[in-house]
């Protein structure tokens, strides 16, 4: 009886840590996808027409390849399926902690509409986007393109985001408090 007891801890340990390390990977995959957009959109918010034709030429080259990958994406994908399929087996009040962390998670991809070219709705917005910043000779045209920049940064909700890094502190608090020698999660994407 008494290893039978053992057993079930351990598999509820393990689930448990499983539950953590896909929130902790789901977070860090929202995080890093929000900071790569403000690293390389948030550039345009300073944008003016005294912009040489290489330095946009440059940006407009590094927006396209970024919004072409789909490396954080994917990872995004992989963990809200992977959160889906452990939270059933969670504690309540685990689960309902998990629950929000989905859920910002979910929206994310729900605002990204599936688009193949992240953040953008689609080919054509972000072919738009680029020849705004390209073609831009008034100040009208470049607060166009500031606008627009705005707009695209504002696709992830940070404010979102913040309420989200906030409930896996607690998801992870409960966790480690019942299970203290399980290694803290250090997801990286």
């Amino acid at each position: 009886m008494t290893q039978i007891v053992h057993e079930s801890r351990a598999s509820q340990e393990k689930e448990d840590a499983q539950l953590l390390g896909e929130a902790a990977k789901l977070l860090a995959s929202l995080r890093a996808l929000d900071n790569s957009i403000h690293s390389l959109v948030g550039k345009l918010t300073v944008f003016d027409l005294d912009w040489a034709p290489d330095r946009r030429n440059q940006l407009i080259t590094d927006i396209n390849d970024f919004a072409h990958r789909e490396d954080i994406v994917t990872v995004i994908r992989q963990s809200l399926r992977e959160l889906q399929a452990l939270m059933p087996k969670a504690k309540e009040e685990d689960w309902k902690l998990a629950v929000e962390v989905f859920g910002c998670g979910a929206d994310l991809l729900r605002a990204l509409s599936d688009s193949p070219v992240t953040p953008f709705p689609n080919t054509d917005a972000l072919r738009e986007f680029a020849m705004r910043i390209k073609k831009a000779e008034s100040s009208n045209d470049v607060q166009r393109v500031v606008e627009k920049s705005e707009l695209v940064l504002n696709v992830l909700d940070r404010r979102r985001l913040a309420a989200a890094d906030q409930v896996f502190g607690r998801l992870k608090g409960q966790i480690l408090a019942r299970y203290p020698g399980l290694p803290r999660p250090d997801w990286r994407v």
